[in-house]
């Protein structure tokens, strides 16, 4: 597959009773599919999990674009990644079959000029 998820934004809130700052609650991705030469793109808004325990967060200032990414994928699970992505390559399979089977013609009642 040729894709790859932008985060786009990301929405959070303080939880006091962890004592967390900053903790990303939702995440707004655009998958970008690269398919026949085309781009397609799918935005998504994905609530995520919210931690149970401090153990495991990183703050906001150190968080990176990959971790980000990483549980975006995690979220939406690899069986709608993978339905996301073929459903981008099916639309643009459209786009690209139906502008290579019209074309566009002079009417047969038009005489073109010169002639």
């Amino acid at each position: 597959m040729s894709y790859f998820f932008q985060i786009a934004q990301m929405k959070t809130e303080d939880m006091d009773d962890l004592s967390l700052q900053n903790v990303v609650t939702q995440v707004t991705a655009t998958m970008v599919v690269d398919y026949r030469d085309k781009r397609t793109l799918k935005t998504r808004t994905i609530t995520l999990t919210k931690p149970t325990s401090a153990s495991s967060f990183t703050n906001f200032n150190d968080l990176t674009e990959a971790q980000v990414t990483q549980w975006v994928e995690n979220t939406l699970g690899s069986e709608e990644v993978t339905a996301m992505y073929e459903k981008a390559k099916s639309r643009l399979d459209d786009i690209i079959d139906s502008r290579a089977t019209n074309t566009v013609n002079t009417p047969p009642w038009l005489t073109p000029s010169g002639t």
